[in-house]
Order: C-alpha cells, then structure tokens, then sequence
C-alpha cells in the first residue's frame, strides 16, 4: 500500500483535454528521448541540440506562443524548455508589440534558436532591485553596462553578447549555464519590452519535476535493494524519507 501511494503520480484528468494530451506528449519524450541519455548529458555538460530540435518539432518550444508566430497557443503549464518558454516566448508573446513579435517569435517556438533569460548577478538574485547592471538611454538605443550569471541555455541563446565559463551545475549541467557580459551592448528603443519602468511559476515547476523524477529513481531502487532479508522500502526508517518528500511535493504542487 505505502510503495502504490509513492509512486502514485498526481492526477491530470481535470485538466482540459489538450492539455492532458500534452502532458502525455512531454512524459512520452522524457521517458524515451531524454532519459536514457540524461546521465550522460549531464556528466559531459552536452547541450542536448537535436533532443531540443525534436522539442521544437513536437511543438513543446513554443506552447505559450501565439498560433500566428508558430506557437502552439496553450499556457506554459525541463531546465531549457522551462526558461525557453515561459521566460522568453511568454515573455515577448505578452508583452511584445506585434513588430516584436513578428521579429523575435519565429524560428524560436519551433526549436530552431533558443531564447534565454538574464536577471541574476554574481552579487545578487532574485531581488533586482540590488542589481548592478546599468542601461543608459543614449539617443535612440540604450546602452547595456554589466555581468549576469547563471543564465540558463546562455551559451546556446542566439544573444549577440560575450559568454563566460559553462557553470558546473549539479544534476543540470546539460543546460549551458554561463554568465553573460555586456560591454557597451546597444539595444535600439524598439527592442524594449513593456515600460522601462515597470513569480516565477516555470522555476517551480521545474524544481517539482525534479523532486518527482529523484522520488521515481529511489522508490524503484529502494524496492529492489534488499537488506536484512526484505526489500529496504519495507524498513519503517526507508519509508518516513519517502513519506516525508512525498508530501512536500504534493505541498508544493498544491500551490500551483
């Protein structure tokens, strides 16, 4: 009974029908396309460039971008694929004008370019106000002044700008993680998304997606780990972990 309730993966059937259907379609590639070769990814910090095109193929890179630019037009309900979707094409899919759009959505939903999204810095994270990057209005560009770090697909992205050392990211090395260096970088005012005065659910969910996977790999070995005679699933100290992380997932995914 215990081993059923941690394995038992949450249930999607209130979601609508295509959005079931991608569900099937993300867990389906996982399990055949990613995850005999995640292991090997990650050790060689190999950016996953055909998986990724195969993605664009399926329409997985572009689920929260408009139909008119290649999109799949769903909401954005992996590393590159979660910071690819919900904090590049979401971002330009919302807050673009339609020139923007026209310019920087196609070849991006489809896999063809990666997007990437810079907002960290080696002083700080999440709290942009402490952020040391400068952009300077300059006539009709602004100059761009600073260091990101740790930017996801950094490496990969089709950004015109300098990039550091590949980080050694524990368990997502395959994600091209770099700083990004911006030396008098200009960006034209008719780049700029939204005001310049003016949660993020993709990291999230990527981190649930993790715990998930790490859950599935430990119920299956600790059911075939045999101490003592029995399987060590069966040992009351075995199954409190698990019961522990089992319902901080169910928690988190809860807040969704």
């Amino acid at each position: 009974i215990f081993l059923h309730a941690v394995k038992r993966k949450f249930s999607f059937a209130s979601l609508p029908e295509t959005h079931q259907l991608l569900q099937k379609t993300c867990r389906d590639f996982a399990e055949n396309e990613l995850r005999p070769i995640a292991a090997k990814l990650d050790k060689d910090s190999i950016f996953p460039s055909k998986q990724i095109k195969k993605m664009g193929e399926l329409g997985l890179m572009g689920i929260n971008g408009s139909e008119e630019y290649g999109g799949a037009g769903c909401g954005g309900t992996g590393t590159i694929m979660s910071v690819h979707n919900a904090l590049y094409v979401n971002v330009i899919n919302t807050f673009g004008t339609k020139q923007q759009k026209e310019k920087f959505l196609p070849g991006y939903t489809d896999g063809t370019f990666i997007g990437c999204f810079a907002l960290s810095e080696p002083g700080s994270g999440s709290d942009a106000g402490a952020m040391l990057a400068t952009a300077t209005l300059d006539g009709d560009s602004w100059i761009l002044n600073g260091t990101k770090a740790w930017v996801t697909s950094g490496h990969e992205s089709s950004a015109g700008l300098c990039h550091g050392k590949k980080e050694n990211k524990l368990g997502i090395r395959a994600s091209s993680t770099c700083n990004l260096i911006m030396e008098d970088v200009r960006v034209p005012r008719e780049n700029v998304l939204g005001k310049t005065d003016g949660a993020r659910v993709g990291i999230s969910s990527q981190a649930l997606g993790i715990a998930q996977a790490a859950l599935d790999c430990a119920v299956e070995y600790a059911s075939k780990r045999i101490a003592f005679g029995v399987p060590i699933i069966k040992m009351q100290s075995v199954q409190v972990e698990f019961g522990y992380n089992f319902t901080l997932k169910r928690f988190t995914y809860k807040t969704f």
